[in-house]
């Protein structure tokens, strides 16, 4: 994907409720997201809140 692509697909994110999946080792897991947002062009990046104390946060913690 180029770049101009990217930075289109990023600003469209639309404000929602999101399904997010995470997997560590053989675990999967999904949880709620209510707040993602464009981190950065370079490197595309997409920045969402995670409870401290949740599960899901070790997990990916634990898979980089």
């Amino acid at each position: 994907m180029d770049d101009n692509a990217k930075r289109t697909l990023l600003r469209k994110i639309p404000h929602a409720l999101y399904a997010c999946g995470v997997q560590a080792k053989d675990e999967l897991n999904v949880f709620t997201a209510s707040w993602v947002t464009q981190g950065s062009f370079k490197p595309p990046l997409v920045v969402m809140g995670v409870k401290a104390d949740s599960g899901s946060n070790e997990m990916i913690r634990a898979s980089r």
